[in-house]
């Protein structure tokens, strides 16, 4: 040691690594290797709500975004009126254009990874695709992939051999809504009205994605492809 042999140069004999950067700095200088299922455990919430009340009314949206998204517009719902962190307020979700739904159609798509790509399944699509492998007698593979743009082939495969990551634009939507009531809240912000209108990076459905998994995408040129039209409105009134 007095030769001044670092432990770096040490390990590098002994684990047979040729080049030092490789040691101590895999992430910048290794070839990064990530399988489907080590990114989706990589995208998370950007914001969730912190109290349990919060966590309540987040319950709360996500049922009747689900339960009422179809409705035809103008239309409007009660998601909750009273005390909420110390402060009697009004939560509604509405659509005031006409000839609308609640929600816009990609508000269920589902989260998919599959091949390195992130990518947004429309549930209609997701289920027909599902009925074939549930009843292969009734329906027909070939039917189902025909309906399906030559350009968005890859959703077929995403869903029949991706990882699903069991995240909805809406329940993501849902997370952030509920959190930014609880901030309007506890700064004794006036009325508000939160709006989502078109999907077109993963910010845009309250996701995130590890930075190691970034740069794996981005190195290989892989796709994150969730666009798509949500169209949900939320509105605050503080009492």
């Amino acid at each position: 040691m007095n030769l001044g042999l670092g432990v770096e140069r040490i390990a590098m004999v002994l684990n047979q690594i040729n080049d030092v950067r490789n040691l101590v700095y895999p992430q910048l200088y290794q070839k990064l290797e990530l399988n489907d299922r080590d990114i989706a455990t990589m995208l998370n919430y950007n914001y969730y709500p912190v109290t349990e009340e919060g966590q309540s009314l987040m319950e709360n949206i996500l049922n009747v975004w689900t339960s009422e998204k179809d409705c035809n517009s103008p239309c409007e719902f009660t998601i909750f009126e009273g005390e909420f962190l110390n402060k009697e307020i009004s939560v509604k979700a509405f659509e005031g254009e006409n000839n609308a739904k609640l929600l816009g159609p990609a508000s269920t798509n589902h989260v998919y990874i599959y091949d390195g790509n992130i990518l947004g399944i429309p549930e209609n699509i997701e289920v027909s695709i599902k009925k074939v492998e549930l009843n292969p007698q009734e329906y027909n593979e070939k039917d189902i992939i025909n309906e399906i743009p030559d350009d968005t082939k890859i959703i077929y495969d995403a869903v029949k051999n991706g990882v699903p990551t069991n995240i909805r634009y809406i329940d993501a939507l849902s997370a952030k809504t509920a959190y930014k009531i609880e901030e309007a809240v506890l700064s004794r912000s006036e009325d508000l009205i939160f709006r989502n209108t078109i999907a077109r990076a993963l910010s845009d459905v309250n996701l995130k994605l590890d930075t190691i998994a970034m740069n794996y995408i981005n190195n290989e040129n892989k796709l994150i492809d969730i666009r798509g039209p949500i169209f949900s409105t939320i509105k605050l009134e503080i009492k």
